[in-house]
Parts: structure tokens; sequence; C-alpha cells
């Protein structure tokens, strides 16, 4: 009988071994599973934001949350629109076109001002405080909307950077004067150095060539290190606008910017000498020249599993202001 016993047993092993071997572990967990996040690209067909920088954040978020990500370009043929879990939306934003409506509300505000600062100076003299209190209050709220609005118009005017509308999906991508600048006098040395190639060519064709070979070896070396001094400004350029992109994807999932609070344990600089992803600071050395911590990177993945950032950001209307202002709130962080 307890023969019989052990051979049941040996069975049912053997039986679940197989089991498992044909069927795959039974029960796999949703965090086993490789999830995809994609992004539908709108730009304009000599954007800034090139394929290599948009490769280089795609293996940045990839490497740092174990997601796929994939940056596509739009198509009206597409099965599937925004839906703020795992597809998203990037749109190219014209810097002029944002500017302009930034003056545009900086002038109404005045304009608002100026009415009230005058209701306020007939209130002084007819001597009704109540109401008199109320604009002084709305006052001071106009001054801090137009102190803002002038703050944002500068930053539009010196960042190369975004936005984001997370009640669209939506990612804006800007490219400033600087940013242009910087990409013009890219093209200008590539120019240049190409008609230096051109010209050192010759020179070591021509007839006096041997006479003066240590010269153009001399000349070669120097040519040689711009062409590397330049190859290495373009690099920064693109892990620039990889940075970019990656830290507004950071806003879509609720993430927000280092210099935010005060007391949140997140700084600028990371201890490894890397700006954080978050921040403002500019690109640093290494592949990508910035990083995440791992709490944040826990945040976007807990929101693409639809866990707690998602609900919280649903609970709100995806408004990442209200979103921020809660969550700051609960954990006592100060601006």
């Amino acid at each position: 009988m307890k023969d019989k016993k052990k051979l049941f047993k040996s069975l049912g092993l053997t039986a679940g071994i197989i089991g498992v071997l044909l069927l795959g572990i039974p029960n796999k967990k949703e965090d086993d599973t490789r999830k995809r996040v994609v992004f539908e690209t709108h730009l304009e067909k000599n954007s800034l934001y090139g394929v290599e920088a948009f490769d280089l954040a795609e293996q940045f978020l990839e490497e740092k949350t174990g997601f796929d990500f994939d940056f596509v370009p739009y198509s009206e043929d597409a099965n599937t629109r925004v839906n703020h879990v795992d597809r998203f939306s990037i749109v190219q934003m014209n810097l002029v076109g944002k500017t302009k409506d930034l003056r545009d509300g900086l002038v109404d505000l005045y304009a608002s001002r100026d009415k009230l600062t005058s209701q306020i100076e007939r209130l002084k003299n007819s001597g009704d405080r109540v109401n008199l209190r109320k604009l002084e209050d709305l006052l001071v709220f106009l001054d801090k909307s137009i102190s803002d609005n002038d703050q944002t118009l500068r930053e539009a005017r010196i960042y190369n950077a975004g936005e984001v509308n997370l009640e669209d999906s939506t990612v804006y991508l800007m490219e400033s004067a600087p940013s242009i600048y910087a990409s013009n006098a890219y093209t200008a040395n590539v120019n240049q150095l190409l008609k230096q190639r051109e010209i050192l060519d010759n020179l070591k064709k021509s007839s006096g060539a041997n006479e003066h070979k240590e010269k153009i070896k001399e000349i070669e070396g120097v040519f040689k290190t711009a062409v590397k001094e330049n190859e290495s400004f373009r690099k920064k350029m693109v892990k620039g606008k990889a940075m970019i992109i990656a830290h507004e994807v950071g806003h879509i999932f609720g993430l927000h910017h280092t210099h935010q609070f005060s007391n949140d344990r997140l700084e600028d600089m990371m201890k490894n000498g890397l700006p954080n992803v978050m921040s403002y600071q500019e690109v640093g050395p290494g592949k990508y020249g910035f990083d995440i911590t791992e709490k944040q990177v826990g945040e976007i993945r807990e929101y693409v599993k639809k866990g707690k950032p998602y609900q919280d950001l649903k609970g709100v209307g995806f408004n990442l202001v209200k979103y921020l202002t809660s969550k700051a709130k609960k954990n006592g962080w100060k601006k």
C-alpha cells in the first residue's frame, strides 16, 4: 500500500512538472509582463526633434522602466487614439505663436489691472471698505498672474522645452530661439569644415605638397580636432532634445520638477553626477547625459498599470496642477 502511495505521489509530481513545462507557470503576475506605451508624434518636417533624439529618449525610458516605449509617426489609419493609459500624443508647438498668446494675455491682464486700480481709487473716496477690500484682494491676485505670465514668457524665449496637457494626453514640444541658434551654428560649422576639407585636399594634391608636408600635417591635425569638437556639440544637442522628450513624458505620468518643492528629497543633480530628468539642468556626460530615481521610475510603472498615480490623476480629471497640489498636501511638501 505504501509503495502504491509513493508511486501515485511520484506520478503526480511528474505530471505537475510536465504541466508547467507545457503550459507555463500558472497565475503569472501582471508585473511580469512587458507593457507597451505608444506616443504618436505630430512633428514638422524640419523639426529639431529628430529621429536620433527620439531613439535615445526611447532607449532611456525602456532601460529604466522595463516597458516598451514607442515614438511612432502619426497615422490617419491608426486604430487606437489617446487613452490616458498607454497611448499618448506628441505635437510640435510653434514658439512664435506660443509667445504671441502669452504677450496678448499679458496685455489683457495689464488692461484689467488699470481698470481695477481706477475702481479702487473711487472706492477709497466712497468709504465702502467691504468692497474696497475685495478689490484689493483681486488686485493682489492680478499682480501675481501678471508676474507668473511674465516669467512664463521669459522662460518660453529662453528654454528649449515643452509642456503637457494631461486632459488631452498630449505632450507639446517647442523650439526656442537659443536651440534654433545652436542648430544653425552647428550647420554653419559643418559647411565651413567641408570647405576647409576641400582646401586641405587640394593642397595635398598640389605640386608643392612635399615642401609643406609638416605644415599640411599640422593643419590636418587642427582640422580633425575641429571635426571632433563639432560632433561632440551635435551629440550634446541630441542628448538635450532626448532629455526634454523624456522630461515631458515624465509629466504625462504625474512626475513633477525637481525644484518644485523644497522638502521632497528630490534634487536637481543625482548622486552619480548627472542631472535628474525632471530638472532644468544641462545634460552631462555618458550615453544619455541625464538620469532618473528609482522612486520616479516606480511612479511611471504604477501609472501605466493603473495604480495609485493613475487613479489619483483620474480623480482630478487628469489635471496635473490639482494632482500635484493634493500630493504635496498629503506629503507635507512645501514650495
